[in-house]
């Protein structure tokens, strides 16, 4: 008889120990699930953002260009001016500041 309740409770620790393993497998999957959501997210976020940025780079352009042609005009007042111009993504004007800073052409 005692052998049996043994027996007995060992297989019902047994059946809790799957029970657990099976409930963090799938909390683990959930995880990655999650995880993997989230990534995918910040990617197309940041495909975006960078469709976006072209979209202000491109209608900026000639006003970019125009300041970076002015021969009568220093490096620190072009990168002033570009500073200055507004619903520029911070990524399009550090890319203009660098070509008024370089001499460069600004690029898309």
């Amino acid at each position: 008889r005692a052998a049996a309740e043994r027996l007995a409770a060992e297989q019902a620790r047994e059946a809790k120990e799957k029970e657990y393993a099976e409930a963090e497998a799938a909390r683990v999957a959930a995880e990655e699930r999650r995880a993997a959501d989230e990534a995918l997210a910040a990617k197309v976020a940041a495909e975006e953002k960078a469709k976006d940025d072209e979209v202000a780079a491109r209608a900026n352009k000639p006003q970019i260009d125009a300041i970076l042609a002015d021969r009568d005009t220093s490096k620190q007042q072009k990168i002033l001016a570009i500073n200055r111009l507004k619903d520029l993504p911070a990524t399009v004007k550090q890319r203009a500041m660098q070509a008024a800073q370089t001499g460069k052409d600004f690029t898309i």
